[in-house]
């Protein structure tokens, strides 16, 4: 288990492999709508808490030079910034136990994020803090291109390590297990920034 912060990679199948969110991978937010599913705010409390590592961007598939680079490699490098944005401000509402900073990477008025945050919410009210938390780990990172246009899915296989939650002098009160499951964001443009719409987690 690590405890430095960013998001790590590992390589797979798809451009990009490295990093890892909630139900099963905990406090996460629910399937096709901004709003949790209580199954996953119950899940949120037997799980650990992030932090993030450095992540190595995607590689750009290559383009024939008879033409300009293709939109989709520049796409899928900005969708997997944000993904590594949206777990690095989860991970330090975790470290903190402020849950203010994660409203800047959702679209306003988007829920995606509050089995996350409520969770925090709730350790911070009993005078607790997690403790030995490593790092999320997102593989097999695809995008899922929407042909509207309006929104972009991305993919991918999401883990943690166990942690731990902690009392005021540092004994343990919860044991939060190692989770690992498939999951997606759906991202918004706004400006030149893609924010999370909502988010899902497996089972």
């Amino acid at each position: 288990m690590t405890g430095s912060s960013g998001v790590r990679r590992r390589s797979g199948r798809a451009a990009v492999a490295g990093l890892a969110a909630l139900l099963v991978v905990w406090g996460a937010g629910c399937g096709g709508t901004s709003e949790p599913a209580p199954l996953e705010r119950d899940r949120a409390e037997s799980s650990p808490r992030p932090t993030v590592s450095p992540a190595t961007q995607p590689t750009a598939s290559p383009t024939p030079s008879t033409t300009t680079a293709t939109p989709t490699s520049s796409l899928e490098q900005q969708l997997y910034a944000a993904t590594v944005n949206f777990y690095e401000a989860i991970n330090e509402a975790f470290r903190t136990l402020d849950t203010r900073p994660v409203a800047e990477v959702l679209v306003p008025g988007s829920r995606a994020a509050s089995g996350y945050t409520n969770f925090i919410e709730r350790v911070k009210a009993d005078g607790h803090r997690f403790a030995d938390v490593g790092d999320y780990v997102i593989s097999d990172f695809t995008v899922r291109s929407d042909a509207s246009g309006e929104t972009e899915r991305v993919e991918f296989n999401l883990a943690h390590p166990a942690g731990r939650i902690v009392d005021a002098q540092g004994r343990t009160v919860r044991t939060l297990p190692a989770t690992s499951s498939k999951a997606w964001i759906d991202f918004q443009r706004r400006g030149d920034r893609w924010l999370v719409l909502s988010q899902h987690v497996d089972e």
